[in-house]
């Protein structure tokens, strides 16, 4: 099952220009554990780093059924591929 499947622009996603709450979601955790304030345009040779990052069971919608998630998510610029991360999660409850 295929869960969201979207193009996005960067600035656009940092400026929180999207209306998805899913979207909106992943830019909340994003910001939240980043080592500084994303904004467009990205600096030039600084290493940006999502630290002690772990997912907020509380955020995620009590409707998502139980299940596996593999989110690729590919980062170009111009139209040539920059970055290219498989993300990996697997949602289920504990009662």
């Amino acid at each position: 099952m295929q869960l969201i499947k979207v193009t996005l622009d960067g600035c656009k996603f940092l400026g929180g220009g999207y209306k998805s709450k899913v979207i909106n979601l992943f830019l909340k955790i994003v910001q939240e554990h980043a080592a500084t304030k994303l904004i467009c345009p990205l600096q030039a040779n600084f290493n940006y780093t999502l630290s002690e990052w772990n997912l907020d069971e509380n955020l995620i919608p009590a409707f998502i059924p139980d299940c596996d998630i593999t989110a690729p998510i590919e980062v170009f610029i111009k139209r040539r591929k920059f970055l290219s991360l498989l993300f990996f999660a697997k949602i289920y409850r504990v009662d």
